[in-house]
């Protein structure tokens, strides 16, 4: 314990850096799986789609950490001080390339411009009320395949018809949500 609170102060503050370390992966892997998708503006974001709830099921227990902080840490105004601003620049970066997604997918084009933390132009990303609400739809829809998908969300965990569907549910889900955004104005 003496090693832990001289290089993290306490337990809460080594979980809390364990917490911030997977989001920075969590950021890293969504760019990869998007940047390994095929040339298409649909199946890049069904690879962001399909990356969230790989991450999931590869990391369980740490969406609930990385979403319910004030919940799940023992220190939240120590992780808030420490990693709030970092995690910040992160949810950002994450939702404006899935921004970049969506209206990709509405021009039915690929933009060739990777997005980075010196590059992504978050007044044109978040600015737009419209694009902020469609994608925070797509965001959080995910999220929650993600949760579901990954055995965390208890009430469905023990169904077994839940289980054995679950990858043919994700599928159609991400493709409903294709086409929702498909269909919806700009």
């Amino acid at each position: 314990m003496a090693m832990i609170n001289h290089y993290f102060g306490s337990r809460g503050g080594l979980i809390a850096e364990a917490a911030s370390t997977v989001y920075d992966l969590y950021v890293d892997a969504m760019a990869r799986g998007v940047a390994e998708a095929p040339h298409d503006p649909q199946e890049r974001l069904r690879a962001w789609m399909t990356t969230q709830v790989q991450f999931a099921l590869e990391r369980p227990g740490w969406m609930v950490v990385l979403n319910y902080p004030d919940l799940t840490l023992e220190n939240p105004v120590e992780f808030n001080e420490l990693f709030r601003a970092r995690m910040t620049l992160g949810f950002e970066l994450n939702l404006s390339r899935l921004a970049q997604l969506i209206l990709d997918v509405k021009t039915g084009s690929v933009t060739e411009i990777e997005l980075t933390e010196d590059n992504f132009d978050r007044a044109r990303y978040l600015g737009d009320p419209r694009l902020v609400e469609l994608t925070a739809s797509v965001a959080m829809s995910t999220l929650g395949s993600a949760v579901w998908g990954a055995g965390s969300h208890a009430p469905s965990r023990s169904t077994a018809e839940a289980l054995a569907l679950r990858d043919h549910v994700m599928a159609t889900h991400h493709s409903n949500v294709i086409r929702f955004i498909e269909g919806e104005e700009l």
